[in-house]
């Protein structure tokens, strides 16, 4: 039997863990000075002025939005965005989906993304 072919490794986290994830992220990223970080920011590119995240703190200091509601912005949005990632990648041929989940050690993972590279090496030779 041959191989399936395919050129890289998708890292796979559901849904739920995901979501879970990124309110964690947002938070921590909050208690570690993203409000005082985006206050002191230079002038930005328009590009620059989108990133999630920036808009929303910036809507706060201004006195649109209050601190837990620019968060829970910054929370949907970017949920917003991985589920369009995730869409994406779904699309996408050629690669070897990898489940990962919290329970799973970084030596599982490692040995899961190696061997899925390991294959891929078969398959190009």
């Amino acid at each position: 039997d041959q191989a399936p072919s395919y050129r890289g490794v998708l890292l796979i986290v559901e849904r739920t863990e995901l979501n879970a994830r990124i309110h964690q992220r947002v938070l921590r990223m909050i208690d570690a000075g993203m409000v005082d970080e985006v206050m002191n920011l230079p002038p930005l590119s328009a590009t620059a002025e989108k990133a999630i995240g920036i808009r929303e703190i910036q809507s706060c200091l201004r006195g649109e939005l209050k601190l837990p509601e620019a968060i829970s912005a910054i929370q949907i949005a970017t949920r917003q965005y991985a589920r369009r990632q995730e869409k994406w990648f779904k699309r996408e041929q050629g690669l070897k989906p990898i489940a990962v989940s919290d329970r799973d050690s970084m030596a599982d993972l490692i040995r899961a993304v190696f061997a899925a590279l390991r294959g891929l090496e078969k398959n190009s030779a």
